[in-house]
């Protein structure tokens, strides 16, 4: 049987309790933080990659093409499996406020030439105006962003640059992107991004119907003397066709073998002079 302690024990043990709780408060408060795992990607049977942390539960979601690989108005191409990123990215409005931002990106898809994203909005003032012109289609566009310090140029073609490595910054929505292809619905449970991935990418799409069409004859018309003409140009001149050798003015043709090459000889050619 436990024996009353006198007051001189009682003050001593609560003094112990409350030194004990004052030191377990320290530890707990200086403690190394425990860090939650990273998510990583994942591939899918299809061959795309996936990575995605937890959404909070009733949150206001969207979901599209945040990029893809295609050349956009700036000139240059963000090559889609070459983007890497960290969760949840930032979601802003036109690329402000990166310290501050309307929601973040909890779930990214990618495959070789797009990048598929799902949202959500912040329970805010800000987000609920931004949520106010996603429903009224006034922000329907993505527009996914590089960190300038990751950018790997793959090659430079034509004045256009093709980035094959690069991480994601920041996802903004905005009314009008860079990228065509990059634009979002409103997310609701059941939803599928199968569309997002079915339609051909801009660059692709108009490549696809383009047509073989034969080149145009770069015609002049009618030689005249007072005209100025470039070399590659055609004229008519007494029925035949001429090819201009060079740039030239007041030169008859088949006076000067150095300036016009006969083409095509009287005859046919007379046609094309009447038209």
């Amino acid at each position: 049987m436990r024996m009353q302690e006198s007051h001189d024990e009682t003050i001593a043990r609560l003094w112990q309790e409350i030194e004990a709780k004052r030191i377990a408060d320290l530890e707990a408060q200086y403690a190394a933080p425990v860090e939650r795992a990273k998510p990583t990607w994942t591939r899918r049977q299809d061959g795309t990659d996936e990575m995605s942390i937890p959404a909070r539960p009733g949150a206001r979601m969207i979901h599209g093409l945040a990029s893809s690989s295609s050349i956009n108005t700036h000139g240059y191409s963000l090559i889609a499996n070459g983007m890497d990123c960290e969760l949840p990215v930032p979601l802003l409005s036109s690329h402000k406020g990166y310290e501050a931002p309307i929601g973040e990106v909890f779930y990214v898809r990618r495959s070789h030439d797009r990048i598929y994203v799902r949202a959500q909005i912040n329970d805010n003032e800000s987000g609920d105006f931004a949520w106010e012109m996603i429903q009224s289609r006034e922000l329907r566009c993505f527009s996914g962003a590089a960190k300038n310090s990751t950018l790997r140029i793959q090659g430079i073609v034509e004045g256009k640059t093709f980035y094959g490595a690069w991480n994601l910054l920041e996802v903004s929505v905005c009314p009008i992107g860079a990228n065509p292809d990059s634009v979002f619905d409103i997310y609701v449970p059941g939803s599928s991004e199968s569309k997002f991935f079915s339609w051909p990418i801009a660059d692709r799409a108009a490549k696809a119907t383009v047509k073989h069409i034969e080149p145009e004859l770069p015609y002049a018309g009618v030689w005249a003397e007072g005209e100025q003409y470039q070399r590659g140009q055609f004229i008519t001149a007494s029925g035949a066709l001429w090819h201009a050798e060079t740039d030239s003015k007041g030169v008859k043709p088949g006076t000067a073998p150095g300036v016009w090459k006969l083409a095509v000889k009287r005859g046919d050619a007379e046609k094309m002079e009447r038209r």
